[in-house]
């Protein structure tokens, strides 16, 4: 039996309950790949596997199958250790949500085989979005105007914006003039203008092997905006690319 076929007295609010707890569990997920950079390639899918309900007789029954099914991926069920339960639950009590940079990033990285034009337009935008959310949590008198006004190009941005910004974590070995490296930027520069190409002439030549480096500079970019913004934890995340030449 599935939820829906039960009266609508008991239907409705189990529907609800479902839906509930449906994307209670999808944050959770959502929020573990953000903190950890587990599984980057695969949305998380959730499944209610199993709950009771109680009308007034005190009698405690299954509840019934919801109409969609879901799933937990058997990678994240393993992974989650009493270490990760414990960031998890604490970024949970401080009401946080994944930013929506990294959540665009999630699904441009699933589309980079199976639609390369595609990901490198939301992987772009990916990042834009990235900076703005740091601009609107470290400058909350700026929200109104990243939001509602044309943003200036994404290189104005890391060059003469970022540098500028009261940031509230930094990197443990670097000293306070840490800038956006000119390689980096290089990479920001070929990623706008092939984006910018393809939509206004609605084709760009894309590598394979370039564009999934961009990625990778993507994700460094967005990490490196969560350490600004005072997650002191996004500084694991960017071991690699300080080592390859992320800042300077």
């Amino acid at each position: 039996m599935v939820i829906s076929q039960l009266p609508r007295y008991l239907s409705d609010p189990l529907t609800e309950v479902a839906k509930a707890s449906e994307e209670a569990v999808r944050r959770l997920l959502w929020l573990y790949r953000w903190r950890w950079g587990l599984d980057p390639h695969r949305q998380p899918q959730v499944k209610m596997i199993s709950s009771d309900y109680s009308i007034t007789d005190g009698q405690w029954r299954p509840t019934p199958e919801p109409d969609q099914r879901w799933s937990v991926g058997r990678p994240y069920l393993n992974q989650i250790s009493l270490r990760h339960q414990e960031s998890i639950a604490h970024l949970i009590d401080g009401g946080l949500q994944t930013p929506l940079g990294h959540e665009l990033l999630a699904e441009a990285e699933e589309l980079i085989y199976v639609a390369p034009r595609s990901c490198l337009l939301i992987s772009v935008a990916a990042v834009e979005v990235g900076f703005k959310e740091l601009v609107s949590r470290l400058v909350p008198d700026a929200a109104w105007l990243m939001k509602e006004t044309q943003s200036p190009p994404l290189i104005k941005f890391l060059k003469d914006y970022l540098p500028l910004l009261p940031r509230q974590g930094r990197l443990s070995d670097n000293g306070d003039d840490e800038t956006i490296s000119e390689s980096t930027i290089k990479q920001v520069q070929r990623a706008v203008k092939m984006r910018n190409d393809l939509a206004h002439r609605g084709h760009t030549p894309i590598d394979s092997e370039w564009l999934r480096k961009w990625l990778y500079v993507s994700a460094d970019l967005l990490y490196l905006f969560e350490l600004y913004a005072g997650h002191e934890w996004a500084e694991i995340h960017l071991l690699n690319a300080i080592h390859d030449g992320l800042l300077q």
